[in-house]
């Protein structure tokens, strides 16, 4: 009989402790899930987490420009119209990248400038991407000693057409120009010109 009951005891003493033992490596596991938890915090429901923001256009085109330009003239000799960046001749596309500056005045470098083709993608709304050109090309001009490129610029939420007139003769942009409306060809462009309808009085945002 005391056998029978030491027996028992020993087997409650053994229950007892693997209990303990149990509870202890319960109350382990639960100590490193708060502390965890407590590094990654949730995301309260309804309430998005920061995203960094993509890098907004930093350069502009800034060429020195003489005032009182007649715009009516800009456009009125022969020009071969070209659909590609590729198609615009080097002399033309070099004046032209070298007139844009970033906001402290530096000369843009080639990674910060870039125009898309007409019907590719680029960043045309202040719904930022990234890794989009912010200036597609409409259509260019090459003439025998002028040369104009004609692009939207995007990063806003409503259109921004520009036309810079390049003289290729004197390596310099003679003008440019902002419009809201867009010409679909170098005719109704010419007409543009022809009635204003470019602002060319304050910095445009090209």
């Amino acid at each position: 009989m005391s056998m029978q009951m030491t027996t028992r005891g020993s087997s409650r003493i053994v229950m007892l402790g693997v209990v303990a033992v149990l509870a202890v490596g319960i109350a382990v596991l639960g100590a490193k899930y708060l502390r965890s938890g407590k590094d990654q915090l949730p995301t309260p429901p309804g309430q998005q987490q920061l995203v960094a923001e993509k890098p907004a256009d930093v350069v502009s085109l800034s060429p020195n420009l003489t005032s009182g330009t007649d715009t009516s003239h800009l456009l009125t000799a022969d020009f071969k119209i070209v659909n590609q960046m590729a198609e615009i001749t080097q002399g033309c596309r070099e004046i032209f990248e070298s007139s844009f500056t970033t906001p402290v005045g530096a000369p843009a470098s080639a990674g910060q400038l870039a125009v898309a083709d007409p019907g590719h993608d680029f960043e045309s709304t202040d719904a930022i991407r990234g890794g989009l050109p912010f200036r597609r090309l409409e259509f260019g001009g090459l003439g025998g000693s002028r040369c104009f490129i004609y692009y939207q610029h995007g990063g806003a939420m409503y259109p921004r057409f520009c036309l810079a007139v390049i003289d290729t003769e004197h390596t310099k942009t003679l003008w440019v120009g902002e419009a809201r409306e867009r010409a679909r060809d170098l005719e109704q462009l010419r007409g543009m010109l022809l009635h204003g309808d470019f602002d060319d009085k304050r910095r445009p945002e090209c």
